[in-house]
């Protein structure tokens, strides 16, 4: 291929796209969207297109504030490597201080092609951590969408947003800032922003603004049924996939505020004379020391007007249909966690102070006897299986069950056996890891967190996956995989995502979903 300036191939833009040969191995591409051009790199039949801004830096007078549109800029910007990570600790994400980080990556296929079907994905990891990209040395996962666009010929979105206090910081002096007399959310608001920039840009890397899925995991699954209940998200997606979204309980305004004010006492602004200016001067270090408790999206009126679970069974949300599950084993990668923490296997005494802690002491001996706790299996395993019933399977159940007369609906579970991961899961001996929490990741991504690809009955599933993904993104349903449009209504099946698919329906009663709605548990959403 000839080679052509940059200045040379800008003048061709108004034609199309244009590709720059760089080397035999690459080459650069460029696209011009509503913010100016940017040159990507193309290779192995996939466009990559990293660290796009999406909205203006959130510094300064913008910390805490809604995202504003990106500044224009007049020359080809680079999209060769990723934006930076939102600010968060090193624990389980990317280390960083930057606020400079509202960026997203698109990955396409490389043969020019109109109207292809465009997945977004966000991020999970507690409102706290998640970068976009790649965390350094497999410290997080790896979502480079290379992968799917090859394997399904779809634009594949990834996304940077406000994370922490920085995210979700919901203060009185921040709610005197505006009409709605709201704060927080900030995090949920980029999102917005993100997908209004795909809407209005999705055209110029040929896909389809029209037929867009969102898609997350975790927190990211969570933000986006919160994005199905907010009036500022509507008709700005098509379909959606939530992959162990977990507890939908979401607190108040007023109840953030009052957890928050130990973050603006800490940071040193509670008795200043403009908090909310001196919030905006405080270091980024600062705020990532004195954010150490929960915290996340509120229920303001405004962004989220309702509870979610509230809203999903009055009908008051984004009528899509839903593909959503967890995995077999979510609560291994937390009891994992805790016990590389503690230095030593789980105890009795710890799983009971644990229990007693979290539900109060008649609803733990009730828990730890449907459990028997202590009994055949070890106290972490015991502890596992009970955070996954009642964090995340049996959410996801309840969630099938409030939506199924509603939308299309279906329901999966991961459960292949001796799985892949895509990043490491802290290694105890009490505790088989099974398919813990974030395991299916590697599967809907079709590597590891190394970037390696699947091999044997691991590959076939991950590329399964990605086949029914791609359908449904499409076609809004995935036969052979995610059986559909959607579920019946009323069935009590439930696709086991494991080689080979099969469907289960006995799902509620492995999981001991009955005992959870007797138990009147806040965490399960009830239809």
């Amino acid at each position: 291929m000839q080679r052509l300036s940059v200045f040379a191939c800008t003048t061709f833009l108004a034609l199309g796209t244009c590709v720059l040969s760089v080397e035999a191995r690459a080459q650069s591409v460029m696209v011009t969207t509503g913010s100016g051009a940017v040159i990507g790199q193309s290779q192995r039949g996939v466009d990559t297109f990293l660290g796009i801004p999406y909205a203006a830096p959130p510094v300064g007078a913008l910390r805490f504030q809604p995202p504003t549109p990106a500044t224009r800029w007049q020359q080809p910007r680079p999209a060769d490597h990723f934006g930076a990570a939102c600010p968060q600790t090193s624990t389980l994400g990317t280390p960083s201080t930057n606020e400079d980080c509202l960026t997203l990556n698109v990955y396409r296929p490389s043969v020019s092609t109109q109207g292809r079907p465009v997945l977004v994905f966000f991020y999970g990891g507690s409102f706290r951590y998640g970068d976009a990209g790649v965390a350094p040395g497999g410290n997080g996962p790896d979502y480079t969408g290379n992968d799917i666009a090859r394997r399904i010929g779809a634009i594949v979105v990834t996304v940077n947003y406000r994370l922490g206090a920085l995210g979700f910081l919901a203060a009185p002096a921040l709610d005197n800032e505006n009409a709605h007399h709201v704060s927080g959310n900030y995090g949920l608001l980029d999102q917005q922003a993100a997908l209004r920039w795909v809407a209005s840009n999705a055209r110029a890397f040929g896909g389809d603004p029209k037929n867009v899925t969102v898609f997350g995991q975790s927190a990211g699954a969570l933000s986006i049924v919160d994005q199905m209940v907010s009036p500022g998200a509507a008709g700005l997606f098509e379909r959606v996939q939530l992959q162990s979204a977990g507890s939908l309980a979401t607190a108040k305004l007023a109840s953030a505020e009052k957890q928050d004010e130990s973050i603006v006492d800490e940071v040193g602004c509670a008795n200043a004379d403009d908090v909310a200016a001196c919030l905006r001067q405080v270091p980024v270090s600062t705020f990532l020391t004195a954010a150490g408790g929960a915290i996340g999206p509120n229920v303001d009126g405004f962004v989220l007007p309702t509870e979610p679970q509230d809203a999903l069974a009055s009908g008051a949300f984004s009528h899509v249909p839903v593909i959503e599950g967890s995995n077999l084993d979510e609560g291994t990668y937390f009891i994992a966690q805790f016990t590389s923490t503690i230095g030593h296997d789980v105890t009795l005494n710890n799983a009971n102070a644990i229990l007693v802690n979290a539900f109060g002491k008649t609803n733990a001996n009730a828990i730890a006897t449907e459990y028997a706790l202590g009994q055949n299996a070890t106290p972490g395993q015991t502890l596992s299986s009970i955070l996954t019933d009642e964090f995340f399977s049996c959410p996801a159940y309840n969630l099938r069950e409030t939506l199924q007369y509603q939308v299309p609906v279906i329901e999966y579970e991961f459960s292949q056996p001796d799985p892949v991961y895509d990043y490491p899961v802290p290694q105890v001996s009490s505790i088989v890891d099974g398919d813990a929490h974030t395991t299916e990741l590697a599967y809907f991504f079709g590597h590891d967190g190394a970037g390696n690809a699947l091999s044997g009955t691991n590959r076939w599933l991950s590329e399964s996956m990605m086949d029914g993904l791609g359908m449904y993104a499409r076609y809004g349903q995935a036969p052979g995989v995610f059986p559909g449009p959607g579920n019946t209504a009323g069935s009590a099946a439930v696709i086991e995502l494991r080689s080979p698919i099969d469907i289960s329906s006995n799902f509620s009663g492995r999981h001991r979903c009955d005992f959870w709605r007797g138990l009147g548990s806040p965490t399960v959403l009830l239809p």
